[in-house]
């Protein structure tokens, strides 16, 4: 494939930029190292290779929107090639200040393009472009170096036009000189005929004579032999300074094509032919060089002066036709092949009118997409994937053809990657597994270090390191029998003995135990409200049995508080009870048989009772006493 002559010239353009301003050269802003795409320890999608702190590279997220000049990886992409530029940090730099300039419509800058229209009208002149149109020309080019915006390239032109005219006038002078010699050559020759025809005749009486004439033709020949020695000098001279014109003009039309000054560079090639008339046009360009390049391959043919004139204008025709369609792409609201034809129009044609009157309010549109694009390759770069998501949203309402399925896709990817690392970071919490679960952590942070729900992880983190004090407190109230605050706070400590077999049985039959006293508490009310005669003592036998034979029973302070209640309510049948125990306790089993028969007589099915009274009576009846 041939490389398209504007994209070298873009090229050029770019390495003469980056060596002319070497010390900003050192600032241009870099993709920020990433651990993402984009840059990061995530894979990043691209179309090229290369990647960031071994992450594939995203820097070509969109490297079929802006074919031009791609501000991520440093390259053009036209006519699905990829051309790398040598600096285009410095390029990019420069297209958004352009963006963020006012348009040059000011009177001075509408009399400079006047001015530079005017001559090139002059040059175009097939009749009459003669030396009253390069005086005219030359006037017009002094004039113009008093506008900024020419840079005072006009006045390099007009110099570099008398430096040419001076040196073929001192061409002509030699020329001139040399006619001259060459006069006095052949009359020295003539001369030295008859000098010599004279000898050949002169008798003995006139050998003094002929003596002279030999010595006038030496004289003459010496004469001569200077003649024809300076004559060779002059020649030498004259083709060594038109040589020299001609590379040194040649050499700034060559400067004006890769600053892209294509105004000049047409100028300066239609003046060339008045300027060189022997007909050889052809450019001298050292091999190898960047000027080389750009015409090394060109229909196989020698680059010539006319060959700078047709690619000027070819390339000035292509800047106003990339205007015109931004225009039109602008009225669609089509911001990203808006942005794509500004950067090609703008990179090639920065000095041309179309481009330096483009109005700001359309420049601003475009500077904001731009913007917004520039921030989603900066945080896709640093793995903001949330940022990014929301760049992505900016830019479809900006530009409504704008498709934003690789981004997202890309987005997505990363965003469910640094969840299912943090799932799996649960996962390892709930196994009590820490390295695990700092691996999985550090592989969410690394994908998307930004994803908020790596502090939910970090809390459940410090909340699982407070765990063990949980533990010992539940141990705590294990031994102290206290299951109804545990039970109260089931849920705390039901988290922290998760991952403890033997804490969590511990836990559960607190819980089983706990249901079993409520249940009988709810009982014995039961029995109390359904037989109001010797309801309050089946109820006061049935709990003092229960908490006699059950310790959890015995500790639980709601049971603790049912039986003093149930006590208090049985107070008569209680203290008969209690008074016969007491007696049978003393040997004074007769007493303690009328203790028994009394607390009978206030509840007849009372086992309490009935087994003290058989107790008492054995003892009696057997005389053990």
């Amino acid at each position: 494939m041939k490389t398209p002559l504007s994209l070298l010239l873009l090229a050029a353009f770019a390495t003469s930029a980056a060596q002319a301003q070497a010390p900003y050269a050192a600032t241009t802003p870099q993709p920020a190292p990433s651990p993402a795409p984009a840059a990061s320890p995530a894979p990043q999608p691209s179309s090229q290779g290369g990647g960031n702190n071994g992450q594939q590279n995203d820097k070509t997220l969109f490297g079929n929107e802006l074919p031009m000049m791609d501000p991520s990886n440093n390259t053009v992409r036209f006519q699905g090639a990829t051309f790398d530029l040598a600096n285009n940090g410095l390029v990019r730099a420069r297209f958004e200040k352009y963006l963020n300039t006012p348009p040059e419509t000011s009177r001075e800058s509408s009399a400079y393009r006047s001015l530079i229209e005017k001559m090139l009208k002059e040059s175009r002149r097939r009749n009459r472009f003669d030396g009253p149109s390069l005086v005219a020309i030359g006037k017009a080019l002094y004039e113009a170096t008093e506008f900024s915006a020419d840079g005072n390239q006009c006045g390099a032109l007009a110099n570099a036009i008398l430096s040419v005219i001076d040196t073929n006038r001192l061409v002509r002078q030699r020329v001139t000189t040399n006619k001259a010699l060459d006069q006095e050559i052949k009359q020295l020759g003539r001369q030295r005929n008859r000098w010599a025809n004279q000898n050949t005749t002169v008798s003995e009486k006139y050998k003094k004579r002929a003596t002279h004439n030999e010595m006038a033709i030496l004289d003459s020949t010496k004469r001569e032999a200077k003649n024809e020695a300076m004559m060779a000098k002059n020649e030498l001279a004259n083709e060594a300074a038109g040589l020299n014109a001609k590379i040194q003009y040649q050499s700034l039309l060559l400067q004006f094509l890769v600053q892209r000054r294509f105004d000049h560079a047409v100028l300066g090639a239609r003046i060339y032919r008045l300027l060189f008339t022997d007909g050889d046009s052809t450019l001298r360009i050292k091999e190898g060089s960047q000027a080389g390049k750009i015409f090394s391959d060109v229909a196989g043919m020698p680059p010539t002066v006319a060959l700078v004139d047709s690619v000027s204008n070819n390339i000035r025709r292509d800047v106003d036709e990339s205007i015109q369609a931004v225009r039109i792409l602008l009225s669609q609201d089509r911001l990203g092949s808006a942005t794509e034809r500004m950067a090609e129009a703008f990179a090639l044609g920065e000095f041309m009118q179309s481009v330096s009157t483009f109005p700001l309010a359309e420049k601003q549109r475009i500077a904001e997409y731009w913007q917004c694009r520039k921030d989603l390759l900066a945080a896709v770069n640093n793995r903001d994937y949330g940022k990014a998501e929301s760049l992505v949203e900016r830019m479809h309402k900006l530009d409504k053809a704008f498709d934003d399925s690789l981004p997202m896709s890309y987005i997505s990817a990363q965003k469910n990657a640094s969840d299912l690392a943090l799932r799996n970071a649960a996962k390892a919490l709930a196994d009590n597994d820490d390295a695990k679960f700092n691996e999985e952590i550090a592989k969410a942070a690394s994908i998307w270090p930004r994803n908020p729900k790596i502090e939910t992880s970090k809390e459940k983190l410090e909340e699982f390191d407070r765990q063990d004090a949980v533990k010992d407190e539940f141990r705590s109230l294990l031994s102290q029998k206290n299951y109804r605050f545990i039970c109260q706070n089931k849920d705390k400590y039901a988290r922290a003995v998760f991952n403890e077999p033997d804490l969590k049985a511990e836990l559960e039959r607190v819980m089983t135990t706990v249901a079993e006293i409520d249940k009988t508490i709810e009982a014995i009310r039961e029995i109390m409200s359904k037989d109001t005669t010797f309801g309050i003592y089946m109820a006061y036998e049935k709990i003092t049995g229960m908490v006699a034979e059950n310790e959890d029973f015995a500790a639980d302070r709601e049971m603790q508080n049912m039986v003093l209640d149930v006590t208090l309510k049985a107070q008569g049948f209680h203290k008969a009870i209690e008074d016969a125990l007491a007696r049978e306790n003393d040997g004074e089993y007769g007493s303690a048989l009328a203790g028994y028969l009394q607390a009978q007589a206030m509840y007849p099915a009372s086992d309490k009772a009935g087994e003290g009274i058989k107790r008492v009576t054995d003892i009696i009846m057997k005389a053990r006493y």
